[in-house]
Parts: structure tokens; sequence; C-alpha cells
């Protein structure tokens, strides 16, 4: 089991993106797109969390407890039978969805330690990572830009890609605005 103050930041990383969302404008299932990145502290928490260490975290950080909420939502209307919604999106088949997840997972590394060179003194030690983050953001592009063709030849109806590339794109714009205040 993992500790309370690892199971804290990683609710706090949440709850910084979730505030940050909302101040512009997000809220809701407005947020599930943006805060893909962020699936894996969620479901790390959500695993190693004790219920009551689960109840403190929520207490201490709304926003992890809001997101919270709507991916239980998003999860609940999954669970419904795709004739419910005639417009659901098609779920990803595999491999589709597990070089989706390897992108998720990328994403929100890569999110996450600009964010931390945001927030930290800029010296040589962080030029040094800041060009080690550029060429793995550049690896990433040339992922996404990959399983995007892959995905386009797959079949899938139109609406299932259209989801999947806005959420790459709103990825894309995420990391490229950090990198650029990284680069003031």
């Amino acid at each position: 089991m993992l500790t309370l103050q690892t199971l804290r930041r990683s609710a706090e990383a949440i709850e910084r993106h979730v505030l940050q969302l909302e101040r512009q404008g997000g809220a809701g299932r407005q947020l599930v797109v943006p805060m893909a990145p962020h699936l894996p502290d969620l479901q790390l928490i959500l695993d190693n969390a004790s219920d009551a260490q689960l109840a403190e975290l929520c207490r201490d950080y709304p926003g992890f407890y809001r997101y919270a909420c709507v991916m239980e939502e998003v999860v609940e209307a999954e669970r419904r039978p795709p004739s419910a919604d005639p417009d659901a999106v098609i779920p990803l088949a595999e491999p589709l969805r597990s070089r989706m997840v390897e992108l998720i997972r990328a994403v929100a590394t890569l999110e996450n330690d600009w964010q931390s060179l945001i927030e930290q003194e800029h010296g040589p030690v962080s030029s040094d990572l800041a060009r080690q983050l550029q060429q793995l953001q550049c690896y990433w592009l040339e992922e996404q830009a990959a399983f995007q063709a892959q995905l386009r030849s797959s079949g899938l109806p139109d609406r299932s890609c259209a989801f999947v590339t806005t959420a790459l794109e709103q990825f894309r714009e995420r990391l490229e605005m950090l990198q650029r205040t990284v680069s003031r």
C-alpha cells in the first residue's frame, strides 16, 4: 500500500489541474478529456487508499473530489448498453486501446514534469531538463501521429475517431502551453 503522502501528491496534482480548468470555465463532463492524463493518478488513489484516506483526500482536495465524481458518472454511463445512447462513442478495441492508454500515461508524465519544472527555480539543471522534456514531447507527438493514422484506418465510426482525435489534440495543446511557459 502506498503512503498517504504519495496519495496526497497525486490528489494535489489532480486538484491543481481541475482548479485551473475551472478558472478557464470548464466544469462537470467538460473535465473528462483535458483531465484524461490524470486517470492513472486517480486509479492509483482508488486502488490504494483506504476508505478513511479517500474521505480525507476528498475533504482536503475538493477539486479532486469533483473530478472523481465526474469520472464515476462516466463509468456508470459506460456500463449502460450502447443501444441506450445512439450517440455513444464506441470504445476502442485492442490494440488501439492499449496504445491510447500508453499515450495518456506518457502525456500525464510529460505534463507533470513540465508543471514541476514551472514550479521550480530556473537554472542549468532546469534548462537541461527542459531540453529532455522537449525531446520526449517530440517523441510523444510522433507516437500520437502514428496512432491517429492507425485509428483512421481502423474502421471505427467517425464520431469515435473524432472524440479520440479531439482528446489527443487537447493534450498536445496543453503540452505546448506548458512548454511555452517554461521557455519564457
